[in-house]
């Protein structure tokens, strides 16, 4: 409590008032901590933001709301395309207001791509290279339809000597192209189709190499 004196010329007392100060306690925001992803469907960031302290009850809410799924004590950020930095801000009882900070740093993946060929004859073989991804310091993992979840660690961005037969007919083969420097990961696959020799049908040209008809 404060208490005003107000006293005359005189140092007569001529009045007073009290005013009472009421000091509201702090309110604290636990937040998540500053994330990185990558731009991709299943590239999303989960943040957490918990109020404390101060008067309840709260008001609350994320910003920039754009790309929020649900922008409330806990939201999930749907894909930003650039490196985004989020508020989430507390309003409690008393109207006191703060705010804390996240930021969410997105990354480019790295390209996956097998071009073909997917075609080979069951004697021959073929190279699956991933070439778009080579000399680039990624890393790479290579699968099969197999098991798909399993994948072999190669320091190569190709698949060679793949020797064909017909068992090979319709595998799925996945690279999966790492970049060590922030974990952004991509998949590609492509299906290898063998063929057997016998159906493979010799049409002869029409005219013979003796020139007899």
């Amino acid at each position: 409590t404060y208490t005003l004196q107000v006293r005359d010329a005189n140092n007569c007392g001529v009045g007073s008032d009290d005013k009472l100060v009421n000091v509201n306690p702090q309110i604290n925001i636990a937040i998540s901590n500053d994330t990185t992803i990558c731009k991709l469907p299943q590239g999303v960031a989960n943040l957490n933001a918990t109020p404390s302290g101060g008067v309840p009850r709260y008001k609350y809410g994320w910003t920039p709301k754009d790309s929020l799924f649900y922008p409330t004590t806990f939201a999930k950020t749907s894909k930003p395309t650039t490196t985004t930095p989020y508020t989430f801000t507390v309003t409690d009882a008393s109207n006191c207001t703060v705010s804390n900070d996240v930021q969410v740093t997105s990354y480019e993946p790295p390209i996956a791509a097998i071009p073909s060929p997917d075609t080979i004859r069951e004697d021959r073989s073929i190279t699956l290279d991933a070439a778009l991804a080579a000399n680039s310091g990624f890393n790479f993992e290579w699968s099969t339809n197999y098991d798909p979840t399993v994948f072999s660690t190669s320091s190569s961005h190709y698949l060679e000597y793949l020797e064909a037969d017909t068992s090979l007919n319709g595998t799925d083969y996945y690279i999966k192209v790492i970049n060590p420097s922030n974990g952004c990961e991509n998949i590609d696959t492509i299906t290898v189709h063998a063929i057997s020799n016998a159906k493979i049908l010799f049409v002869p040209n029409i005219f013979s190499p003796n020139a007899e008809s």
